[in-house]
């Protein structure tokens, strides 16, 4: 947006005085459609008819202001009160641009970068002559204005002396078209004898679907979403992949609330010629999402799909995995392998209990210091039948594989262990590679897994302790935005992604998400829904603008309820004993987290190797004798647990 507003400001100021200046280029009677001169690689479009009026609208808004704090915001503010004044003190400049098609595109022009291109159709001003001078003065001094020829077209170009910046500008019959990437100017120019965008059949559909009187369209071309994704992000994204060959374009009418919603409502069409997860879940119909009842309110992102039955959607999907025949012939193999070495049917023992929504979840942990929590979760039909046939398939792999497990009760929860590597890659398909060997357990109707069993527990916590989405305000509030049913739901919460983003992107975009947080989790809460429709899905893009300092207060309630179950104990000068009900000043002992209930022992290392916790571990509960150590590797904590209490006199020591 930052981006956006800037360049709207320089090409609206300069479209003013450059209506007809060029008045010796040859115009041709009648008028071409701004999107004939989109270059076919365009990333995103944006589309007003109002320009002027829309950035009234955008000025007075509560998230605008605060944007405005931001040093690169702020060097906006001087060109946004000059225009405002301009506007207000000049009749001719609001008439000629006031009401004037102006549409900005994103491209990648290089390898992790990209710039944007501006059209602004004149119509008729485009035929006046004699402004050439008006140019000029608004220009000023500090520009150097040279002109070549491209094609038949004049390209004339601004250099800022001081910034060094060069900004390109040509007239293509009623446009003036703009951008500080040359080439992007070229692209288009050549583009007006051949449009690709503009031309598409179902680019068109979809501007037809959202064509309206909100402030402005935005459309999404999803050809190029990986490319652009990879201007932050080092390695490529499974489910980004997924999205940019299976969908084709989005297009979306921008609204504004004055309690800060943002939302963008339209339409998006599927590749049908792609066999994907998304054409499935197009012909698998819709479900109700309800995860946000188990989901911790630790949740930094949830992508869940809705289906009628997750026996339809099984039946597309294998549609989906047959697209690689190779692949599907020894898929088929595996399964039947698998199938009679455990004695169990796929079908039967695991899909047959699966309701009509399943979900990723990835959130925050609940210590600092560990890996992101992963969780696949599945609503059941009959949760009863469920774990019996959950029972079944646990107990069958136990009976032909050499793993040790026990079941292990967590607070009236079960938490037990499929030892079986690639199960879920190998019955729903890559997108669910990252489950391995996975633990699981029951939540309400939902039976959830994840590779750390951790994960499992810190769930089970928050909801016994009601710390889930679904008893937050705000994001009831926030979800009330959305359809009850769908067949996506992908929501973010931003002040936990922004903590959970490193693992996803280049020491670049960390370095520049660090420096200006507050401007990114001001927009606490992000949804994307898909929901079916006729042949194309109502999509919904919906943000909510909260005070930053609002979002940190919500944050440290978050975690300090999480953090309560954290063992802490009084602080001391020497080496006494004390009870653990001492109600001195506390201090944090180092949780252990862990990683394979199977165990007898668990350890924790600092990053230089040396040991920072230990302690026994009996049926998946800390249980015997817990040591905990400075880097230098003496003792700080010594004391005991049985069955994950802390029970008689520990010790504490200085360095």
């Amino acid at each position: 947006m930052g981006k956006y507003i800037k360049w709207f400001l320089i090409v609206a100021t300069l479209a003013a005085g450059a209506a007809g200046a060029f008045y010796f280029f040859v115009v041709p009677e009648g008028n071409l459609n701004s999107i004939y001169l989109v270059p076919k690689d365009a990333i995103y479009v944006i589309e007003t008819d109002q320009p002027i009026e829309n950035w009234k609208d955008i000025s007075k808004q509560k998230w605008w202001k605060h944007l405005r704090k931001n040093d690169y915001f702020a060097d906006l503010t001087a060109s946004a009160n000059g225009l405002d004044s301009m506007v207000q003190n000049n009749e001719f400049l609001f008439e000629l641009v006031g009401s004037r098609k102006l549409m900005v595109s994103a491209h990648n022009y290089k390898k992790k970068d990209y710039d944007f291109l501006y059209i602004v159709d004149l119509e008729k001003a485009s035929k006046l002559a004699g402004v050439q001078n008006y140019l000029k003065k608004m220009i000023g001094s500090g520009f150097r204005v040279t002109d070549r020829d491209y094609h038949g077209y004049s390209i004339s170009e601004l250099y800022d002396t001081e910034t060094r910046e060069t900004l390109y500008l040509s007239f293509v019959t009623n446009h003036l078209i703009a951008s500080y990437t040359h080439t992007l100017v070229e692209n288009s120019i050549d583009q007006f004898n051949e449009p690709v965008i503009g031309r598409d059949l179902n680019f068109i559909d979809i501007k037809r679907g959202v064509e309206g009187e909100d402030m402005c369209q935005i459309y999404l071309h999803y050809d190029f979403l990986d490319e652009y994704l990879g201007c932050y992000m080092d390695e490529s994204n499974e489910y980004m992949d997924e999205m940019s060959k299976s969908l084709l374009y989005s297009g979306v009418s921008l609204s504004l609330t004055d309690d800060g919603l943002i939302s963008l409502e339209g339409r998006t069409n599927v590749n049908d010629t792609v066999n994907s997860y998304f054409r499935c879940m197009a012909n698998s119909g819709k479900g109700k999402i309800a995860v946000q009842k188990i989901a911790s309110n630790r949740t930094a992102t949830i992508m869940a799909l809705g289906f009628d039955s997750f026996s339809k959607f099984y039946e597309n999907l294998d549609e989906v995995l047959k697209q690689n025949p190779k692949e599907y012939v020894e898929y088929e193999k595996n399964m039947k392998m698998l199938e009679k070495f455990l004695g169990i049917s796929i079908k039967d023992n695991f899909f047959s209990w699966i309701g009509d929504e399943l979900a990723i979840i990835n959130s925050e942990p609940v210590h600092k210091n560990k890996q992101n929590e992963f969780a696949l979760a599945f609503k059941a039909d009959d949760i009863d039948d469920a774990k019996e046939n959950m029972a079944f398939l646990s107990a069958q792999i136990r009976k032909r594989t050499p793993t040790r497990f026990k079941e292990v009760n967590y607070k009236g929860h079960t938490i037990n262990y499929l030892s079986v590597k690639g199960l879920f890659k190998a019955m729903l398909g890559k997108m669910f590679n990252k489950l391995e060997k996975p633990y699981f357990t029951f939540i309400d109707d939902y039976v959830i897994f994840s590779n750390h069993p951790q994960t499992l527990k810190n769930m089970i916590d928050d909801y016994l302790e009601g710390n889930t989405l679904q008893r937050t305000e705000d994001f009831e509030e926030f979800y009330k935005q959305f359809n009850s049913t769908s067949n996506l739901f992908f929501y973010v919460n931003t002040p936990i992604l922004h903590g959970n983003l490193n693992e996803f992107i280049d020491i670049e975009t960390q370095s520049s998400l660090k420096k200006n947080k507050e401007f990114m989790v001001c927009f606490s809460q992000i949804g994307f829904q898909l929901t079916k429709d006729g042949d194309e899905f109502d999509t919904k893009i919906i943000t909510q603008f909260e005070d930053p300092n609002e979002v940190q207060t919500e944050l440290e309630q978050i975690f300090a309820i999480s953090m309560k179950a954290e063992e802490v104990l009084p602080e001391i000068n020497n080496n006494i004993s004390l009870e653990p009900t001492s109600t001195e000043t506390p201090i944090e002992i180092a949780e252990i987290q862990l990683d394979d209930l199977s165990r007898k022992k668990q350890v924790d290392e600092y990053d230089n190797g040396q040991p920072k916790a230990e302690v026994g571990i009996k049926n998946g509960m800390k249980h015997g004798t817990y040591y905990e150590y400075f880097e230098s590797g003496d003792i700080r904590v010594k004391g005991k647990y049985k069955e994950d209490e802390r029970v008689g006199t520990w010790r504490l020591y200085d360095s």
